[in-house]
């Protein structure tokens, strides 16, 4: 009797996870104008009147947050709190008590045997 070659177990564990990998997933929205002019955004296609079926026209959820101003107005924000921390970081490791490094000098560091504190200096 042939037996059928054997699949290593890590082998077919590795395909498993490569078919139920999940894939970014973005949402479908429709959007048309009606008669008014109104621009209609809906995410059925159900919803659009089948008058307007011909002219709807398919947005992703990412295009859509491109252009929210108010989705702009917060990563601006964020963006601005970011850089602001950033500087501030910048400040405080400028005030901290290490020396600034000098040509031609050593780093020398000590520690104060009575307190504990470890002490730099340049000689």
């Amino acid at each position: 009797m042939i037996k059928p070659p054997a699949i290593p177990v890590t082998l077919l564990l590795t395909l498993i996870s490569g078919i139920f990998t999940a894939a970014p997933a973005y949402a479908e929205y429709y959007t048309y104008k009606d008669n008014s002019g109104t621009v209609v955004i809906t995410n059925r296609i159900e919803d659009i009147p089948a008058h307007y079926r011909k002219s709807y026209k398919v947005i992703w959820d990412k295009d859509l947050e491109s252009k929210d101003s108010l989705a702009k107005r917060r990563a601006a924000a964020q963006e601005q709190q970011e850089k602001q921390e950033k500087q501030n970081s910048d400040k405080n490791l400028g005030n901290s008590k290490q020396p600034a490094p000098q040509k031609g000098k050593k780093l020398v560091i000590t520690m104060d045997e009575t307190t504990g504190e470890v002490i730099r200096r340049f000689e």
